[in-house]
């Protein structure tokens, strides 16, 4: 990864280079107590995974040239989901689950073998919390061959007040709500097209900050 920066009428450019690994698991359980409904969970266990590798970083008009090994840990949370369906009719099924992300381990401290003026190391400043989505939706067969979808959830913010800004991440409560249609044409094709558009704000240390926006999809799939 490299990148280039404008700092006070000078250019600024730098890059890193490495990898890691991490192992996680993840297990899932099916229920289904009588003919309409159906239960299900599953959960995973997250990962955190240290990358090595080399960084570089160059300022000409000071004559500042930095590299140095660098070692970055990456925290991939662990993360739980429960759910239910019911089928109300032949043609109509509605659908509840709730998505539990488990950020209070979350990290970001990057440190450098030979520190300098460009190449810093960072401390960890997060304290994110716990999120949670919640999710509703609905399918209604039309007819033999089409469905409509349906859709809302809502998402409870994570990242902490002391992190929040426009050159990171601009962290909302998010109201979304979806809208779709399936089409069948035969065994092997099908097309779906959904609408999703969604809105939210917070406020912190007197500044506004919103998200909103609208996306169209369309796909079609083929089974072999």
């Amino acid at each position: 990864m490299s990148h280039n920066y404008l700092v006070a009428g000078n250019s600024l450019t730098g890059g890193l280079s490495g990898d890691g690994y991490g192992l996680e698991s993840v297990v899932g359980l099916l229920w289904e107590p009588h003919s309409r409904l159906s239960l299900g969970a599953t959960a995973r266990s997250g990962a955190d995974v240290i990358l090595h590798g080399d960084a570089h970083a160059e300022m000409s008009a000071f004559g500042l040239a930095e590299t140095s090994r660098f070692r970055y840990p990456v925290h991939h949370p662990p993360t739980l989901d429960t759910g239910l369906a019911w089928r109300a009719s032949e043609r109509c099924t509605l659908s509840f689950d709730v998505h539990q992300t488990y950020w209070h381990g979350f990290f970001n401290a990057s440190s450098y073998d030979t520190p300098g003026a460009l190449l810093v190391n960072t401390a960890n400043t997060f304290t994110w919390r716990d999120t949670w989505k919640l999710r509703f939706g609905a399918s209604w067969q039309v007819a033999e061959k089409t469905t409509l979808l349906a859709g809302y959830s809502y998402d409870r913010f994570a990242v902490d007040s002391g992190s929040i800004d426009f050159a990171t991440a601009i962290d909302v409560p998010m109201h979304r709500f979806s809208a779709g249609l399936a089409r069948r044409w035969s065994k092997r094709v099908e097309t779906v097209l959904g609408c999703i558009g969604g809105f939210g704000n917070r406020s912190e240390g007197n500044v506004q900050y919103g998200l909103s926006g609208i996306q169209l999809m369309a796909e079609t799939r083929l089974t072999f």
